[in-house]
């Protein structure tokens, strides 16, 4: 169970190499912005939970750091640069 969200960035960084340093960058800014801001909307709509338990449930819908490093590694191959001048 991951108890906290700089667990939860840590355990996804160590599972993003790879793809370059700017994807990993982008990996751990989502998440971050994502889980601050859910675990401060589920502090005040449940605040009889823990912060484990409401980052469980908050995870279950985001994904685990492993489910969101895969994600991230795929993401930037189905990207096309924008290289070539039309016309």
């Amino acid at each position: 169970m991951i108890n906290s969200i700089n667990e939860y960035l840590a355990s996804l960084k160590s599972g993003t190499g790879g793809p370059g340093p700017a994807t990993v960058q982008d990996a751990l800014s989502d998440a971050a912005e994502y889980l601050s801001i859910a675990l401060e909307t589920a502090k005040k709509t449940r605040p009889a939970l823990s912060e484990a338990e409401a980052l469980a449930d908050i995870i279950k819908n985001y994904g685990t750091p492993g489910e969101v490093a895969a994600a991230y590694k795929v993401a930037p191959a189905k990207i096309e640069p924008r290289t070539r001048r039309s016309g």
